[in-house]
């Protein structure tokens, strides 16, 4: 199988969904257990794209499916690449696997339970790269949680499926953030835990995730303490402890501090996808919130 040209999932999201779609059914659908990405022609790459990507090698490994490929021929792709850990879950075709900075990127994966240790050691250190100081923060922190929990709980019922992968990315002035979790979507789920979904038949997809995270549906259990986790990710957005926040999940990709770039997709994604940014002006706007 070929990935060529813009596989970003940022800026060509429809075709990266649907190329992932393509990898993780491809062993289902042809009884292979073997697959060979040939990854060459790759112009342009991004975090998010790689996320997915090893999602869905996850899944494929609960499968017995073995994944080879090579590298892309550009260099900053490449490099990206090899600092990602990528290669650590696919089996190179071509020449020796390089040595990585761990410190640029952090992938953390996950089929039944979160690992509070470690993603708490990330956050302080994403913390300490900006600031110079080794703390935490519980912003970044809470929302991480929130989106692990939800992902084990709901994600998908079948428990050798339950697949989420959280990344960080580390630049000069900024820690890059993502979380890929496998399963239902958002949308998926809410169809199956929630009533009022029905009143909303012809709204379109975007209107009703946008509701979602407004908290517009109320828990099918009437439960005052459940569906809260999603509008506390917004929240921290809105009130600038992180930033950039953008969520794909199904045939949706919201981006909340840029609506009008939000949109319907024409490929679904199996699951759902978190970008965020942490940043200096971010941390010092938390410390500063009760001023």
């Amino acid at each position: 199988m070929s990935l060529s040209g813009d596989f970003r999932l940022l800026d060509n999201t429809d075709y990266v969904i649907r190329s992932i779609n393509e990898i993780t059914d491809f062993s289902q659908r042809y009884g292979k257990y073997r697959i060979i990405l040939d990854m060459s022609e790759i112009r342009y790459l991004d975090v998010g794209a790689i996320g997915l990507l090893l999602s869905a090698i996850n899944t494929l490994s609960k499968s017995n499916c073995l994944v080879y490929g090579n590298v892309p021929n550009k260099d900053e792709c490449k490099q990206l690449f090899y600092d990602s850990g990528f290669l650590d879950h696919v089996s190179i075709i071509q020449g020796k696997k390089p040595k990585r900075d761990t410190r640029n990127l952090m992938i953390e994966k996950g089929f039944d339970k979160t690992s509070n240790l470690r993603i708490g050691k990330e956050v302080r250190n994403a913390v300490n790269h900006l600031t110079g100081s080794e703390e935490s923060y519980r912003p970044v922190y809470g929302i991480i949680q929130e989106m692990c929990a939800n992902s084990i709980e709901h994600a998908n019922q079948k428990r050798r499926h339950k697949n989420w992968l959280m990344s960080t990315y580390y630049s000069e002035d900024k820690v890059i953030f993502t979380m890929t979790d496998i399963g239902s979507g958002i949308l998926g789920t809410l169809k199956k835990k929630f009533l009022q979904i029905p009143r909303d038949i012809f709204a379109d997809s975007m209107q009703v995730l946008e509701g979602v995270f407004d908290k517009k549906y109320q828990s099918s259990t009437f439960d005052k303490n459940r569906n809260k986790g999603l509008p506390k990710i917004k929240e921290a957005n809105t009130k600038k402890y992180i930033e950039n926040l953008k969520v794909i999940t199904n045939n949706v990709f919201l981006n909340f501090d840029e609506p009008s770039t939000s949109k319907v997709l024409a490929t679904k994604l199996r699951g759902t996808f978190y970008y965020w940014e942490l940043t200096n002006k971010a941390i010092l706007q938390w410390k500063q919130r009760m001023n």
